[in-house]
């Protein structure tokens, strides 16, 4: 694992504010030449810190704001499938935004997005349930987002505080 300093928690602090900031800005703000700023950014791409640099949409405004939370069984006895086969199925299917593996009474939990309700129950039912091996599925509707990101689940602050 890469190690890293408070420099380069500065820098993806930065980047997750802005990622589209010019190089000199960001150099200006942390106080460092751009030469380093542009090799500490390399160096987080190159350790995959950093997978890609993109935007964040508003689903809504592409009437793609129903969010569902899919809890789905898996029945090892119907398939010659492994979990992990039909995980990686299902992160196939475009509407799908996120696949898990969980622990507990249910096998895999998949957040999707629709434009309806209808919409959302069809994908359940002919696409999620026709995967082999899938033997019942549970799905809870987002009735309202409070916080969606793709931040770390602690803040990048504290990490650069402890440094």
């Amino acid at each position: 694992m890469i190690k890293l300093d408070e420099l380069d928690f500065r820098i993806l602090k930065h980047l997750r504010e802005n990622s589209q900031e010019p190089l000199a800005v960001l150099s200006e703000k942390l106080s460092h030449p751009k030469s380093t700023i542009h090799a500490r950014i390399k160096k987080l791409q190159n350790s995959g810190i950093i997978k890609s640099f993109g935007a964040y949409i508003d689903m809504n405004l592409l009437n793609l704001g129903i969010i569902g939370f899919v809890l789905l069984s898996f029945d090892q006895t119907k398939t010659n499938y492994i979990q992990e086969d039909a995980a990686r199925q299902i992160a196939t299917l475009p509407q799908v935004e996120e696949v898990h593996i969980i622990a507990g009474q249910w096998d895999i939990l998949c957040k999707v997005r629709s434009d309806t309700i209808t919409n959302l129950g069809d994908f359940v039912i002919r696409d999620l349930k026709s995967v082999e091996g899938i033997s019942s599925s549970l799905t809870l509707v987002v009735l309202k987002t409070f916080k969606e990101t793709n931040d770390p689940p602690f803040a990048l602050e504290t990490l650069i505080e402890k440094k």
